[in-house]
Formats: structure tokens, sequence, C-alpha cells
């Protein structure tokens, strides 16, 4: 289920809700190497953020 929860022009907040659990956006993710990871968030912000991060390999 998708819903939106405020709108300000063309920016909007909203949420979604999945078997797993509800996950707000707008989201900031870090996208990188373990190095840009370990440099950018904490291990407790990890946590807080209750995310499942996945490395992905190209084929």
């Amino acid at each position: 289920m998708y819903k939106i929860v405020k709108t300000d022009g063309r920016a909007k907040r909203a949420e979604f809700t999945t078997v797993h659990g509800t996950v707000q956006t707008p989201l900031f993710m870090n996208v990188g190497t373990v190095a840009a990871i370990k440099g950018a968030v904490s291990t407790a912000d990890l946590k807080a953020m209750k995310l499942i991060l996945m490395k992905l390999q190209k084929l």
C-alpha cells in the first residue's frame, strides 16, 4: 500500500507498506563501497535505519 502523507508543490512525503514493514519516503540511502558506508554512516545509524544492506555485483 502506498500512501501520500503530505505534498508541497511537486515534492511529496509518503510511505509504503510491504510484508516486511513500512518505509517512509523520501529515503536517503548510501550507495558505494564498504569503505564509503563505513566513512559516512555509523553502525548505530545503520541499526536505527532498520534497513538490510546487500552487496550487488555486476555479472
